[in-house]
């Protein structure tokens, strides 16, 4: 009962829209499709008995073709990728249905899906299922747009384009037909014009069977050409205004400014030697001809709704930004809602997005990462060129006090914010570290009608004259060492301002970042009490080693239960993913974690998207969420980076730890490894039959095995701060089985048990 309570209360407050003062990510609505929750084993078997007995491939072959194409669209589905009951979802189904009249023969056999990803692409395949990326919405510019890529892809479909792509892949490994005694270069090359083949199949058919007759401007799938030409750029070009992060007391350094950015550039004839598709000019200059054949009937860019496509753009265009953060794409990230910023200045959203980019940065910064997560401002062109310059030129100091002053700003607007405060808290810390203290912070100042820069202490008014370089080496020893005090105290370091001239109040250095903040006690009284309980904790741990011989005592974390996220589980054979039985493999792994913290005592929450029915949106967004929440978690850390981030997208577990009142995730990720015997261990199996006779059972069993190993890896995790709480790895050897897997993960629980029922 309580959970529902819980639930109903967080349906009610749910936002999943976009809203001039904030903004949260798409979520899923409605009744889930069955197909969303359906067994890939059951897809793949229905998908074998609709054998196109025409076909060319052997039975085998085509259970492995739908085997693959299953279970990446699975993953898809499974992982939450994949958007469906939105308002988003609803226009595109409204601007599909009008494409498909043109397309009756397949009109019961596809839908529409929307894909987080930032990626302008769409595709589809043999399922029927055609899925449009948030990236591509965000880019196209009007519904005439979306309805030629929606033809493009139906035209894929229809004429099976994937499976007959998959059939020469086939032929190209076996050498056989065209590809009989071609090198392995020619066949790849061979492969290549083939897959080129259907996109211009695609751009044309889809021209003219359905999209010509619709009643669409025709000028409009032209214009999709420029959409896709320059698909790398962000969704406009504005240019960045670097007086953005200065204040009344601090400037931007000219060195983090760049004067010219380089002029856009996409050539349309690039190597496509190597693509799957073909360059643009190409494809645009076939789809020309045919365009420029027919008499355009209309000049209609909307059939549906203009003001549906531009609120669908728009939230698009919002959720670019979840989706670069989450990506680890900061440069992006930061530009994008600078973009979103122009129109929505108060945009909480907006606006803790570019403050956590730059906390994010002065981590890596500080871990000698900046290439990790930041690429070269070579590689870009156009307006966002001035951001990827900025955060490729900036210093860890400077991108610390500047996530600290953001994140404090936005602190005190919204001081109910947990994640904020937890971030602001973490950036705090990191400046810590790095022995920056509250006397290097340079005082607030003013300047008046006579030039003189003004304070005010203990409610003193004080006054100070900075002096030329002349009339300073003029002054007496003692009197340059008397200004030199006063000039520490207005401004900061004496030698590199003894020469700040009324018309230059503003200072450059990072020392003058906070200076507007210095001014508020709140502040003070913060950050001094971060540095003080930062180097109690620092003194407290060197005591704590001087009497246990160098050991720390080590971080302990509260009792309490624990979320499995559906376990993840792998089968490689020769080197290859084998996809039989998977799902049961999972089941099996779940039912012997159930069993074995029931035994031990360990309170398991399950999440499971194989357990969910048709009703259950609200748990399947939970599950994508912490899906993508580990995702963004991992390739902060890899397997043991102890570096500490919050993730991005702990900003939005709130709802998950209070329906399952806990706030940490174990996720356990499975391998099993099987290889044939070499021909080393088969002579000498085979010897040992022969000779040892008495012993030929033995023999015979290893002779028929083949080597398996499993490798089990587990996670405990803290979602909302992404500290690791738990990392370990267990391999063994053997098949998976019952008390095999249960040998396994009895270690791990045990291990999980213990560390979440330490003391704090």
């Amino acid at each position: 009962m309580k959970k529902i309570l819980v639930l109903v209360a967080f349906l009610s407050g749910i936002n999943c829209l976009m809203a001039q003062s904030d903004y949260s990510p798409i979520c899923s609505e409605g009744t889930i499709p069955t197909e969303f929750i359906q067994l890939t084993a059951e897809k793949i078997k229905l998908a074998n008995e609709k054998i196109d007995h025409n076909t060319e491939l052997s039975k085998k072959q085509i259970n492995q073709f739908n085997s693959y194409t299953n279970y990446y669209i699975d993953y898809l589905m499974k992982s939450g990728k994949i958007i469906f009951g939105t308002s988003m979802n609803q226009y595109v189904n409204k601007v599909g249905a009008l494409v498909l009249e043109q397309f009756p023969e397949i009109k019961d056999q596809v839908r529409f899906y929307l894909v987080k990803s930032p990626e302008v692409n769409a595709f589809t395949n043999n399922t029927g299922y055609v899925f449009i990326n948030i990236g591509l919405i965000a880019q196209l510019e009007n519904e005439a747009q979306l309805a030629y890529i929606m033809s493009h892809e139906l035209i894929h479909y229809k004429y099976k384009h994937s499976i007959i792509s998959y059939t020469e892949d086939q032929k190209a490994q076996k050498g056989v037909g065209n590809y009989e005694r071609l090198s392995l270069k020619r066949k790849q090359s061979t492969l290549i014009q083939y897959s080129h083949k259907h996109e211009f199949t695609a751009d044309s058919l889809g021209f003219l069977e359905s999209y010509a007759k619709i009643g669409y401007d025709y000028n409009e799938a032209l214009t999709v050409f420029d959409v896709l030409l320059y698909s790398d750029l962000p969704y406009d070009e504005l240019e960045f205004d670097t007086t953005y992060f200065n204040d009344q007391y601090y400037s931007l350094k000219s060195n983090l400014i760049l004067p010219k950015v380089e002029a856009i550039s996409n050539p349309e004839d690039f190597d496509d030697s190597k693509s799957s598709h073909p360059n643009i000019r190409k494809r645009r200059s076939k789809i020309i001809d045919i365009v420029l054949s027919y008499e355009d009937p209309s000049n209609k860019k909307y059939l549906i709704s203009e003001a549906d496509f531009s609120q669908m753009q728009q939230q698009a265009r919002f959720e670019l930004s979840n989706l670069y953060l989450s990506n680890l794409e900061y440069g992006k990230a930061f530009y994008n809602s600078y973009l979103l910023s122009k129109k929505y200045p108060d945009n909480k959203y907006v606006q803790t997005t570019m403050a956590y980019t730059l906390h994010v940065l002065a981590i890596y910064l500080s871990n000698s990462l900046r290439n990790e997560v930041i690429k070269h401002y070579n590689d870009v062109s156009g307006q966002s060129q001035r951001v990827f310059y900025f955060l490729r030129k900036i210093d860890k100091m400077t991108a610390s006090t500047l996530a600290v002053k953001y994140l404090y700003i936005l602190h005190e607007r919204y001081p109910e914010d947990a994640f904020i405060k937890n971030v602001l808290d973490e950036a705090t810390i990191n400046l810590v570290k790095a022995n920056f203290t509250l006397s290097q912070i340079y005082n607030p100042i003013g300047i008046d009608s006579n030039g003189q820069f003004v304070t005010t202490r203990n409610g003193v008014k004080e006054t100070f004259k900075v002096l030329s370089k002349e009339d300073y080496e003029a002054l007496s020893k003692y009197d340059k060492i008397r200004y030199d005090k006063k000039h520490q105290q207005f401004i900061g370091k004496t030698s590199e301002y003894a020469n700040v001239s009324k018309d230059q109040v503003l200072i450059n250095s990072y020392y003058g970042v906070l200076t507007s903040l210095k001014a508020k006690p709140e502040f003070v009284d913060y950050f001094l009490k971060m540095q003080n309980e930062y180097g109690k904790v620092e003194e407290e741990a060197e005591s704590s080693s001087k009497k246990k011989k160098g050991k720390v005592k080590a971080q302990t974390y509260p009792s309490g239960s624990v979320i499995l996220s559906n376990p993840d589980y792998y089968r490689f054979e020769k080197g290859k993913l084998v996809i039989d039985d998977f799902e049961q493999s999972e089941k099996l792994i779940t039912s012997s974690f159930r069993s074995i913290s029931n035994q031990v005592g360990l309170k398991v929450e399950y999440s499971d998207i194989l357990q969910l029915s048709n009703e259950e949106v609200f748990n399947f967004n939970q599950q994508s969420l912490l899906n993508d929440w580990f995702e963004e978690y991992y390739m902060h850390r890899g397997e043991e980076n102890n570096t500490q981030i919050t993730p991005w997208l702990s900003n939005y577990t709130e709802s998950i730890q209070g329906y399952y009142h806990t706030k940490y995730l174990a996720k356990i990720i499975t391998f099993e490894v099987s290889n044939p015997k070499n021909q080393m261990r088969i002579r000498r199996n085979f010897f040992g039959m022969l000779v040892f006779w008495q012993a030929s059972p033995y023999f015979l069993s290893q002779l028929i095995s083949k080597d398996n190993s499993l490798h089990q890896v587990l996670f405990l995790v803290d979602i909302t701060s992404g500290k690791t709480l738990l990392y370990d790895y267990e391999s063994s050897k053997g098949l998976l089985s019952n008390d095999h897997i249960n040998s396994v993960q009895y270690y791990h629980i045990l291990q999980m048990k213990n560390t979440l029922s330490l003391d704090k």
